[in-house]
């Protein structure tokens, strides 16, 4: 599998993303740049509870197949594969909640602009 990392708009918070909320749908944009054809759309919710110690995020996730049509001529990247996206020592993957973090950096490669 290839991940396109979308903007930010497309993390959802967890009220929405989690199927513990009661939500049978998700709804997102698309950029429109991005190319006709097939996509595997991953929703995660990630836990982080336990994540002050390696390996204790906990990731719960929902794809769906999509396939775009009409698409543009983004050349969307960088693109990564999984399994091997994520180390257990990236931002996102560990927290601690001391001292108070003021902002929060999800793992993964660097947000594509839909250029």
């Amino acid at each position: 599998m290839v991940r396109l990392h979308l903007p930010s708009w497309c993390f959802l918070p967890p009220s929405v993303a989690n199927p513990r909320a009661g939500k049978s749908q998700v709804q997102f944009q698309i950029p429109k740049n991005v190319p006709s054809g097939k996509y595997l759309v991953r929703v995660e919710s990630i836990a982080l509870h336990q994540a002050q110690s390696v390996g204790g995020a906990q990731m719960y996730l929902s794809c769906a197949q999509v396939e775009i049509t009409g698409g543009g001529s983004g050349q969307p990247g960088p693109l990564v594969a999984f399994p091997g996206a994520y180390n257990a020592n990236d931002p996102g993957l560990r927290w601690s909640y001391y001292p108070i973090a003021t902002s929060y950096t999800a793992p993964g490669p660097a947000v594509w602009q839909g250029n």
